[in-house]
């Protein structure tokens, strides 16, 4: 999809003539595997609290799933409840546009375009470096085994701006500002708890060099 820009900020980002911002291909979901807490999906936990989710290429790429995110609010975190023509303007930081099923080596990924109008989503984004993303769904679910399920008939509600995703670094903005990197702990915590191994790859390629690396 084109958009009429007055100005490129980047290969990923640019601006519109009233200053709103467009995020060209964002991934907003992904296939593979999330991990839950108790409750927070209807499927029995471990012994330990945790949920491992499967979702399969099959169930992302589904038409109807990837055709639910045209046109769906963008969000500054996710709301209490779900977006609604009720509540749409209080919540509404942009809007989700160009849903389609990447290729190469996008092709695990659900990509978009992100039109953000609101002053303080552009401000998060540019300024602050918020810049990953987390759907918010509504879903049925199928329990293989106590710990363990699987995500079906995926139909979203909107995409949320977050500073630490379930999807991890693979679902975020483009064109992150270096000298605002993420520090490296918490790329490594985050990259941990989402399970999300090639983002924990980057971050390790990133580690602090030691004075004992330096010395060798």
């Amino acid at each position: 999809m084109r958009f009429f820009a007055k100005g490129q900020i980047g290969a990923k980002r640019s601006l519109t003539p009233e200053g709103f911002l467009v995020c060209h291909d964002v991934p907003i979901a992904r296939v593979g595997q999330q991990i839950y807490s108790a409750y927070e999906v209807p499927v029995e936990a471990n012994m330990v609290g945790e949920i491992f989710i499967d979702r399969t290429a099959e169930e992302v790429f589904r038409e109807e799933t990837v055709a639910s995110f045209n046109g769906k609010p963008v969000t500054i975190e996710h709301p209490a409840e779900f977006v609604s023509p009720g509540n749409w303007r209080a919540l509404s930081a942009g809007v989700t546009m160009n849903a389609r099923a990447g290729q190469g080596i996008d092709g695990d990924v659900i990509l978009a375009d992100l039109l953000l109008t609101d002053r303080e989503a552009i401000r998060l984004v540019t300024e602050d470096d918020i810049r990953e993303v987390s759907a918010g769904y509504e879903a049925d679910y199928e329990q293989i085994e106590p710990g363990r399920g699987v995500q079906r008939n995926i139909i979203a509600n909107h995409v949320a701006l977050v500073a630490m995703g379930r999807c991890g670094s693979r679902c975020a903005i483009g064109d992150t500002d270096m000298a605002k990197k993420t520090p490296f702990i918490d790329r490594i915590r985050n990259a941990f708890k989402s399970k999300d191994e090639a983002a924990m790859e980057e971050a390790l390629k990133d580690a602090p060099t030691t004075d004992a690396d330096e010395d060798e």
